[in-house]
């Protein structure tokens, strides 16, 4: 059973109107300063989407997010966890309303958590990634293979990627095999934690908030 996206940003109380360039039904929420719309749209995969945008103004810099939301999820929860991960971090925390701080905390739901209420598993990908600007679009995803490899692609599309490399779409990703995740794995965990007293316990911690099984011991 799944969820339509439209449906829970409607339960959420986020404002309906008509996007002149997108499909029905769009969303707009305004956060103290920040003013985001969501409009379903066909993306450069050619898949019907939700288009996350905003032009963030803070009064020293100009932010614009760019970012995509599936048209379905498997639970409201997942639904709710991808809202806070990708709009969350723009918004003042002053700012946000309930339902957004309540989502950030369920980001053991994001498709690509490690989590029980994730969905991370052969074909399982999700965006880590994506910047809008005037001439150039990049988009950075991370994607589980089926036979077990990791992989994180990028994508440049625009003007500044054809003067770059000669052409307007610039691909390129970085595969690690199976064979070969121990060693990813201490070389993440040392570079995380190297010269960190708390260490066990930030582990812990971050173990048990993405609800990643784990076992924990002490002694005496």
């Amino acid at each position: 059973m799944t969820i339509e996206m439209a449906k829970l940003l409607a339960d959420l109380g986020l404002e309906s109107f008509e996007d002149p360039f997108g499909e029905k039904p769009a969303f707009k929420a305004r956060m103290g300063t920040v003013e985001i719309t969501i409009v379903p749209r066909m993306n450069r995969h050619l898949q019907r989407v939700y288009a996350v945008e905003s032009v963030i103004n803070t009064g020293r810099t100009l932010t614009e997010l760019h970012s995509e939301l599936p048209k379905e999820v498997s639970c409201r929860e997942e639904g709710l966890a991808l809202i806070g991960h990708f709009v969350g971090p723009h918004v003042p925390t002053s700012d946000k309303p309930n339902w957004l701080k309540a989502a950030e905390l369920l980001d053991g739901y994001l498709p690509w958590s490690p989590g029980e209420g994730g969905r991370l598993g052969p074909n399982a990908s999700g965006p880590l990634a994506r910047e809008r600007h005037s001439r150039v679009h990049i988009s950075v995803d991370l994607a589980v293979e089926d036979d077990g490899s990791v992989e994180i692609s990028g994508q440049d599309l625009g003007e500044a990627a054809a003067e770059a490399f000669g052409s307007d779409s610039y691909e390129t990703w970085i595969r690690i095999k199976p064979e070969a995740l121990h060693s990813l794995m201490g070389a993440l965990l040392r570079a995380r934690y190297e010269g960190t007293a708390s260490a066990v316990w930030d582990f812990r911690a971050f173990c048990e908030v993405r609800q990643i099984p784990h076992e924990y011991g002490s002694w005496p």
